[in-house]
């Protein structure tokens, strides 16, 4: 018996490649956590090439591409991450958040269900098992109607006419602030309508709040079933949040974020909705930028007001002197390097603290 074997250094290579993609794979997840998820990407993509029978390769590119809110191609590359090994707890966690993000629930459940069994003692997992089967309940009596670029999830005692105004006007804002900004994103935003007085308690959102945005709109029915600018506004405020989540990977800081949404909900002559507010930020009485990076959701309705004032204020002077499509690209920019400050210097060529200290004083010589 005559067996063939081949020649030893055609492992080489390969044994180089296995060794490479592995040095890759401990770069990405370095990059991962310090949040350079545009270059983990990347990265391990380089490294999947280099060994693409290693599923979790895949699983880093999946969790890059989920960081940076991608998940069009996060899902794809989990599901094949999952064709090469069934037993990838992470992929069906990753693919159950995804899931849950589009309101697909049950889908959502059945992944965590998945990496429960195959990691028990994963408490996080456990947490995500409950929350999604609480929500498969509550989802029991709600309907969906699908538009073009949204998911409109409402409560079967809502006039489903109501539901759909929704969905229509959410149209004409995609189209009003896709022109706006050039941006048009592709996947469904999901749309939650909460009954009469029911929208605080279940979307866990403060008392002075209109809407809330966590990755999906939730929104207080009443507030749509009334006057229409009125509502129109909330939309325009809630969708921009949506815009600006894509577009910054979710790294955008609160100040900006709320004020670009103040300023699309209320255009750019608003500075007199804040009047007291207005008058300590000119006196100075007010925190400096960076320290609203973090949600104002927690805030007082008093610290609030200021944040939100703040916002605006600092994000029109920032159109103002920038523009639409610089501000876009800061906020793309932000998928690449998460540091704000060091984004906003290194596209703008101007010190973030210098913005911070001069805004609120050109806006109080020009007294406005």
């Amino acid at each position: 018996m005559v067996c063939a074997v081949g020649p030893a250094w055609a492992e080489k290579p390969q044994q180089a490649a296995t060794v490479r993609a592995a040095s890759l794979a401990e770069t990405g997840w370095k990059l991962i956590k310090g949040g350079e998820y545009h270059r983990a990407s990347t990265t391990f993509a380089e490294a999947s090439a280099l060994a693409p029978s290693d599923a979790s390769l895949l699983i880093g590119l999946g969790v890059s591409q989920h960081l940076l809110v991608r998940d069009e191609q996060a899902a794809v590359t989990f599901q094949k991450a999952l064709a090469l090994d069934s037993g990838a707890t992470q992929a069906h966690k990753f693919l159950g958040d995804i899931y849950d993000q589009r309101g697909e629930i049950k889908t959502a459940l059945r992944h965590y269900e998945h990496a429960a069994r195959l990691d028990p003692n994963e408490a996080g997992i456990k947490g995500r098992v409950l929350a999604a089967r609480r929500a498969v309940e509550a989802e029991a009596g709600l309907d969906r109607l699908f538009s073009a670029h949204f998911v409109v999830k409402f409560h079967r005692s809502t006039d489903r006419a109501v539901a759909n105004a929704v969905a229509d006007r959410l149209e004409a804002v995609y189209r009003t602030i896709g022109a706006q900004w050039l941006y048009f994103p592709a996947s469904r935003v999901v749309v939650v309508l909460y009954p009469r007085g029911q929208f605080q308690g279940a979307a866990s959102g403060p008392d002075w709040a209109q809407g809330l945005f966590d990755g999906r709109i939730h929104l207080p029915v009443e507030r749509m079933s009334g006057d229409p600018a009125s509502a129109d506004a909330v939309l325009r405020h809630e969708y921009m949040h949506a815009v600006v989540h894509r577009l910054s990977g979710g790294q955008a800081p609160a100040w900006l974020n709320e004020g670009l949404a103040l300023y699309m909900e209320r255009g750019p002559d608003a500075a007199g909705s804040w009047e007291r507010e207005t008058r300590r930020i000119q006196a100075g009485e007010r925190p400096p930028l960076a320290a609203l990076h973090r949600s104002f959701l927690e805030l007082p309705a008093g610290d609030a007001s200021l944040a939100y004032a703040e916002s605006y204020g600092a994000t029109r002077a920032l159109l103002q002197r920038r523009g639409t499509a610089l501000v876009r690209r800061l906020l793309e920019s932000l998928t690449v390097t998460p540091d704000f400050g060091d984004a906003f210097e290194t596209l703008f060529h101007e010190r973030y603290s210098d913005f911070d200290s001069s805004w609120a004083v050109v806006r109080s010589v020009n007294g406005r």
